[in-house]
């Protein structure tokens, strides 16, 4: 006799009152009766067998269990003696689960046929963060790739998705995702610790979406430290459902009390197969649907007629979940799976159809096949839109069925009234385009530590961003900078300087080590007390290895990644090389050093030309861990339609196409949005042609703002700066001119070409403040070379391009009264930041990139200059 009949029989007897009560590992069996009192435990069993209809000898088999307690009592002992069981917090396992009868002490049922005439919710509504649990009776099924496919399909939608990796004894997510925990803090294993904080492992995927990411919880920390830890772990878990249960619990309402979103929208679960201890408890303890895998060749025979998959199922009334069928067959369809396995997949659906009452064609969507997908051969990272029509398909079955179809559920977003647009990436408001290039950069783990670009590519901006979102904390940051950090060139800059004597590395170890002292240096009343006392104790030690401090803080102490930016203004001319290699020192010791690379990372935002000879390693230094700044056309045209419908003008003027352009707000938002079809909203707006050189508005926008030499593979690189000031002096001039510089519909020629004019020269007013610093022409003081810069620049008004290098040389010479060993110098300089560049099949010329021509009043020649 099992268990199950045995207690199914005593239920049917009168004469006995039966309960059951379950506290893990231990199943308690209770047959009550006032018959028993006074007995011994033999003549209690023998009255038992008897009231029961059964022998000793079936009672014997039910006993021979060590995990079954047959309890033969009267109610008053039951009270008495086991009344302790109803207060313990219910406990979840496939044993009690399993009873005919809930235990006395287990949660109410969580689903079931009860609620059927109740309105059913059919998406998220209402919901703060849905969780859905994958679960398959045996491995190799494609749980965790269908779970990942899943994961980021709703990523590209919008949502927010955090990911838990479940399976506790053969973890994956994080190798599938190539990430790694390298703290427990970022692993299940930690919500083992009272009053844990869990920091999950941030933006493992960012896709098309500007709002959508997935993040991830590993089961465990990597590192073979952690084995000892990680095995009690598995213990506690097995011995102790409470455990993992509790810690979903503290996980969940760590979420879902964020303000004033739950910082995730979808939780998914990956969890362990079989009947693995850790499943019930979690999915108690985070009640959802469940999409389970089983596949219909017969391996799953032992489970397909077993109340595991009703117990599963039973976990959320309103939405029970899914089954996923995989086959290896690449041949197979959807259509021909359902034609050879009818039978079978009925039986399936009929579980779910004990909980929703829904005709037969209906039901069938609850069940989704998986087809073989060569793309997901190898363990490759592919991308949704990579995977089959077939597999696309399916992942959007199964959304519809977990009610996550759609775009993510809206954010609570407060008030601010108009943003503010300005020329600063610290300070400007307007919509941050995030190119496939720039998501690689959104992730507390990722690999690039070195964001290099040219001026004006975004490299403010992007720290602005990493800061607001909590994907890094500020050290050194621009001096219009609000983002915290300290400020490049500002006062208390130049007294740290005077404190560490210019010893310039010394100034990095000193202000890294001030910033492990508080918690955030987004606070700038502590980051700015901490510095004073890191650079005051500095010079009063006598001058103590500041790396000994930072060695001492990083132990013990949360993963932090920090972002510089501002290098290039922060020192004079003279001493910008210095500074900046001593920098890329600073960044080789943190990034080789294990003891403190496993606790620090920085991310260096740095113009490119600086970059270059830094020092002689730096090459191998930043081997795999570069991001170059790109803005190709189709990012700069979704950059310049974002700034549009931000200027109350254009919206003003130009209604209709700027309510065009926001119905693709999402695309535009990712840099998307094609060049045809941007093209056709600016020529809405812009006239097809412009006065000067008969040029194409379309070549215009291609060409002007355009670095033509520079970026990568042999692409012109786009400058949104320079964009950015244009569309907002083109739209400041057109308010003041009331309606003048709009014919037939559109802006003027002239009106754009004024504009244009306006915002370069602007631009290379942003690029002189840089030039201050980087070029050298006199070594007497700041305000001395300032004021040589200064008469460089002006010099170049009214003078030809493309030049002989030589005949400019004296030129610039004779106008600005400055050495020709400077000049050449300078204009050699200027050529590295991508001023000037080498004029095509003409030896000893240069010429003005089509971006620095207007600012520096050049005059473009067509013939050879002399």
């Amino acid at each position: 006799m099992t268990i199950s009949e045995f207690i199914t029989n005593a239920l049917k007897k009168a004469a006995l009152n039966v309960g059951v009560a379950y506290a893990h590992p231990t199943l308690y069996i209770f047959c009550m009766s006032e018959r028993f009192a006074g007995k011994s435990h033999e003549a209690r069993l023998e009255i038992l067998a008897e009231l029961a209809g059964l022998t000793l000898v079936d009672l014997a088999s039910i006993m021979d269990s060590p995990m079954i307690e047959l309890l033969p009592i009267t109610l008053k002992e039951r009270a008495e003696d086991y009344g302790y069981l109803d207060s313990r917090e219910a406990e979840a396992g496939w044993l009690g689960a399993f009873s005919p009868i809930p235990p006395m002490n287990a949660s109410a049922p969580v689903g079931g046929a009860n609620h059927l005439d109740d309105e059913v919710p059919t998406d998220m509504k209402g919901v703060k963060t849905k969780a859905i649990h994958f679960y398959g009776y045996k491995g190799g099924q494609g749980r965790s790739t269908v779970l990942l496919a899943l994961a980021k399909t709703l990523a590209d939608a919008g949502f927010r998705v955090l990911l838990v990796d479940a399976d506790i004894e053969a973890p994956s997510l994080d190798a599938m995702l190539e990430t790694v925990a390298s703290d427990i803090d970022s692993s299940l294993m930690g919500l083992s610790r009272a009053n844990a904080k869990i920091r999950p492992l941030s933006r493992t995927y960012v896709g098309i979406s500007t709002d959508g990411y997935v993040d991830l919880i590993a089961a465990r920390p990597a590192a073979a430290r952690f084995d000892m830890d990680f095995a009690a772990f598995l213990l506690n878990a097995s011995l102790d459902t409470a455990f993992l249960k509790r810690g979903i619990a503290s996980l969940r309402a760590q979420i879902e009390s964020t303000e004033p979103d739950p910082s995730y929208d979808v939780v998914l679960f990956d969890h362990r197969t079989g009947f693995a201890p850790s499943v019930l408890p979690i999915m108690e303890a985070w009640p959802g649907p469940a999409v389970i895998f089983i596949r219909p060749d017969g391996m799953a025979r032992h489970i397909q007629d077993s109340n595991l998959l009703d117990t599963l199922l039973a976990h959320d009334e309103y939405s029970p979940g899914a089954f996923v069928s995989f086959s290896l067959n690449p041949k197979m369809t959807a259509s021909q799976a359902r034609v050879d396995h009818a039978d079978h997949i009925q039986q399936l659906l009929g579980k779910i159809g004990k909980f929703l009452p829904l005709d037969d064609e209906v039901l069938e969507s609850y069940w989704i096949f998986w087809q073989h997908d060569q793309n997901l051969v190898d363990g490759r990272k592919v991308a949704p839109r990579d995977m089959s029509i077939a597999n696309q398909q399916a992942i959007s079955g199964l959304r519809s069925v977990l009610g996550l179809s759609g775009s993510a559920p809206a954010r609570v977003r407060s008030e601010n009234g108009p943003i503010s647009l300005t020329g600063s990436g610290s300070t400007d408001q307007g919509k941050f385009i995030l190119t496939p290039g720039l998501a690689k950069v959104f992730s507390l783990d990722s690999p690039y530590h070195y964001i290099f670009g040219r001026k004006g590519t975004g490299k403010t901006r992007l720290l602005t961003e990493l800061v607001n979102k909590g994907m890094a904390q500020p050290l050194l940051v621009a001096s219009d900078s609000s983002a915290g950090g300290l400020k490049s060139a500002g006062t208390q800059f130049q007294q740290a300087l005077r404190h560490c004597n210019n010893d310039f590395e010394a100034f990095w170890w000193l202000l890294l080590g001030a910033a492990l002292s508080i918690p955030d240096t987004r606070d700038d009343a502590a980051f700015s007390g901490a510095i004073a006392k890191e650079f005051d104790g500095f010079q009063s030690t006598g001058n103590v290895a500041p790396v000994t401090k930072v060695h001492a803080r990083v132990d013990g102490s949360d993963r932090r990644v920090f972002v510089i930016d501002g290098v290039e203004t922060a020192v004079a001319a003279t001493d910008l090389r210095s500074f900046v290699e001593a920098l890329f020192r600073f960044l080789a010791a943190v990034q080789f050093d294990r003891n403190i690379s496993r606790k620090v990372s920085i991310r260096l935002l740095l113009r490119s030309d600086l970059a270059t000879g830094a020092s002689q390693n730096v090459e191998q230094q930043i081997e795999g861990s570069v991001l170059h700044l790109h803005w190709n056309k189709t990012a700069i045209l979704n950059f310049a339609l974002a700034r549009i419908v931000s200027l109350p003008w254009f919206k003003n003027s130009f209604l209709l196409v700027c309510k065009k352009i926001e119905q693709k707000s999402e695309a535009i938002s990712r840099g998307v949005l094609p060049d045809d079809i941007a093209e056709s909203f600016l020529l809405e707006i812009f006239p097809d042609g412009l006065e000067r050189n008969r040029l194409k508005t379309t070549t215009f926008f291609a060409a002007y703002f355009s670095d033509a030499g520079g970026g990568s593979g042999g692409e012109a690189a786009f400058y949104p700066r320079l964009f950015d000031g244009f569309l907002r002096k083109l739209a400041e001039n057109c308010g003041e001119a009331e309606g003048r510089n709009i014919r037939d519909g559109r802006v003027t020629s002239a009106a754009v070409l004024l504009a244009y004019d306006q915002a370069s020269k602007a631009f290379l007013g942003d690029v002189r403040t840089e030039l201050y610093s980087f070029l050298n022409i006199d070594a007497s003081s700041p305000a001395a070379n300032n004021n040589a810069v200064d008469r460089l620049i002006a010099a170049f008004q009214g003078l030809q391009t493309p030049f002989k290098v030589d005949q400019m040389v004296k030129n610039l010479s004779e106008r600005s009264k400055l050495k020709e060993e400077d000049v050449r110098q300078a204009l050699a300089s200027m050529q590295t930041i991508g001023m000037f560049e080498v004029r095509p099949g003409s030896s000893g010329e240069l010429r003005a990139r089509q971006l620095y021509k207007a600012g520096l009043d050049l005059k473009y020649v067509r013939t050879k200059a002399v």
